[in-house]
């Protein structure tokens, strides 16, 4: 996609790309940081780099008889793919 427009004062064409593959890479990391964080929120040995990540797309859920419970905000997972695929 091209574009034209005014910069400082100075007519400038903007070109924007799509890159398909960069897209599927930034996609399948962003999945295995999801299921790293699982993991250690599952295991209980949280990585301190991870820490913030698994607030914002994990809640965990303590009960006496089933334990531990890790399940993802989907929400949140699905605002974060939207707003980095753009």
């Amino acid at each position: 996609m091209s574009s034209l427009v005014s910069w400082k004062g100075h007519r400038c064409y903007v070109h924007v790309y799509y890159d398909s593959l960069k897209a599927e890479m930034e996609n399948r990391k962003f999945d295995r940081l999801l299921y790293a964080c699982r993991q250690e929120l599952s295991s209980g040995e949280l990585r301190d780099g991870h820490k913030a990540h698994c607030e914002k797309f994990f809640t965990v859920k303590e009960t006496p008889k089933r334990g531990q419970k890790v399940e993802y905000r989907q929400e949140a997972i699905g605002k974060h793919r939207e707003s980095t695929s753009r």
